[in-house]
């Protein structure tokens, strides 16, 4: 019995205190929010000690933590996406700065310099990239530029598989 006069004398000692902040407020225009959100805070008082009695705060403590531990849940998952992508980003451009870098190398090794190397990539069933395409502008060397530039062509076909028709090499003197 105690307990619902405690109970009683906490709703009329709030319902005391909003009217007196009810009147404290200056002019009309914040008093209709004040009062809806005094009204949402007189329901919590007034059904809390019977959502106590039927056991429902447990079960909305429990529903509670069950949707912000799958909501945490969730945030890890996009998360763990986001950095998924971001590491096979990386891992794709440090690839492909690797194969112009050798491309680059395959044209230095026939005493030529690489002014402009462009390739492009493709991406079989297992991801794995490959080069589709390479366009070549090299400089140097005095003679031969022909024959040099045909032995590169053929190095780039065996070493990085790609077709004939998809390397353009071109020669700036």
């Amino acid at each position: 019995m105690e307990a619902v006069y405690g109970w009683i004398r906490n709703i009329v000692c709030y319902l005391c205190l909003f009217n007196i902040f009810l009147q404290a407020l200056p002019g009309e225009n914040f008093k209709k929010y004040v009062r809806f959100f005094g009204g949402l805070l007189l329901i919590v008082m007034v059904l809390g000690p019977l959502a106590d009695m039927a056991n429902l705060s447990e079960s909305f403590e429990q529903a509670w933590r069950l949707g912000s531990l799958r909501e945490q849940a969730e945030d890890m998952r996009i998360t763990g996406q986001g950095i998924e992508e971001l590491r096979e980003d990386k891992i794709n451009e440090a690839y492909r700065k690797e194969l112009k870098r050798q491309v680059e190398d395959v044209v230095r090794a026939y005493g030529m310099e690489p002014v402009k190397v462009e390739l492009q990539f493709s991406e079989n069933a297992e991801g794995i990239r490959g080069i589709s395409g390479a366009d070549l502008q090299i400089s140097g060397g005095e003679e031969d530029f022909e024959k040099k530039a045909s032995d590169i062509k053929n190095e780039l076909l065996e070493v990085y598989h790609i077709s004939a028709g998809h390397i353009n090499i071109s020669i700036q003197e």
